[in-house]
């Protein structure tokens, strides 16, 4: 029992909003098309969640491995770093999530679809294994992308337009072009988080071989990356509305504009601890505005 918040703390739960986002969006604008199903909500949830954890997991049991979690990173200590949880207590956690992400997995695709033998369901069952797969080889085995720049890529994929139009299209069995707009927004947003972490523990990831895009590019391209994908995702969301909507309750999201020009004043201003402080407020903020947003397609 003494150990359950060290558990907790391996999930790093602060990030986990970020996999609730995209799923919110597409379920809610299926709902505003007349499609919702709360059990097919849930499960994608659920899903979503239990994904992250995994990934989180793993991301830490492969960086303690290769010595990137040590004394210089700015981070957080994690529960394996600091020998609260062992390697075999991680791997539990490891093997729950992944059976729980399996079992979640098949309970979205048979909520949707009652079967599994459908072509829609074979294509989003190999899509779950897909993100299954990423989410261990993050950081995990000499092959892993998040050593060579690639995990940008991945998180821009399957938190974008993956959680957006996967949600939506187990809600109404259908695709609209225009989805890709917020899909791609989400995307970029969530891709900022990572490259904010990654600006953070710039230093010790270049020390130790972890090739991420700051270290690849340096702290001032990494920061104007940063703004890039950040203006980007708002310039998505902002020509979805301009398609989609006549009346001024489409734009409710836009009181959420303040509070994202004023993390990009901090990255401008700032590095190392003060980036670590923002993670919690940009995740809440990118959470917040998957949520106005998705109010916004109702109003």
């Amino acid at each position: 029992m003494s150990k359950i918040r060290y558990y907790i703390d391996s999930f790093r739960v602060r990030t986990l909003p970020l996999s609730a986002s995209g799923i919110i969006v597409g379920s809610i604008i299926a709902m505003k098309d007349g499609y919702f199903s709360m059990s097919t909500f849930y499960s994608a949830i659920l899903t979503a969640v239990s994904l992250q954890v995994l990934s989180n997991v793993a991301n830490d049991m492969g960086d303690a491995a290769k010595g990137v979690d040590n004394e210089n990173r700015l981070g957080p200590i994690r529960p394996l770093q600091a020998g609260h949880l062992t390697v075999k207590e991680y791997r539990i956690v490891l093997i729950v999530f992944l059976l729980l992400s399996v079992v979640f997995g098949l309970a979205l695709i048979f909520s949707a679809f009652h079967s599994f033998l459908s072509l829609s369901a074979i294509t989003m069952l190999v899509i779950g294994g897909l993100a299954i797969v990423a989410s261990i080889k993050y950081t995990v085995g000499k092959r892993n992308y998040g050593y060579h720049g690639y995990g940008d890529v991945f998180v821009f994929l399957f938190f974008g337009p993956v959680g957006v139009l996967g949600s939506y299209f187990l809600m109404t069995f259908t695709l609209k072009w225009l989805l890709l707009l917020p899909a791609a927004a989400f995307g970029f947003l969530t891709t900022a988080v990572i490259n904010l972490n990654n600006m953070r523990d710039i230093g010790n990831d270049g020390w130790c071989g972890k090739n991420t895009i700051p270290v690849r590019i340096g702290l001032p391209g990494a920061k104007v990356y940063h703004y890039l994908l950040i203006i980007l995702a708002w310039i998505c969301l902002s020509v979805y509305s301009i398609v989609e909507y006549e009346k001024i309750t489409g734009w409710f999201y836009v009181l959420f504009l303040p509070l994202f020009a004023g993390h990009i004043r901090q990255v401008y201003y700032y590095g190392g601890w003060i980036l670590d402080e923002q993670m919690v407020i940009f995740c809440l903020g990118i959470f917040s505005l998957a949520l106005s947003f998705s109010i916004s397609q109702l109003l």
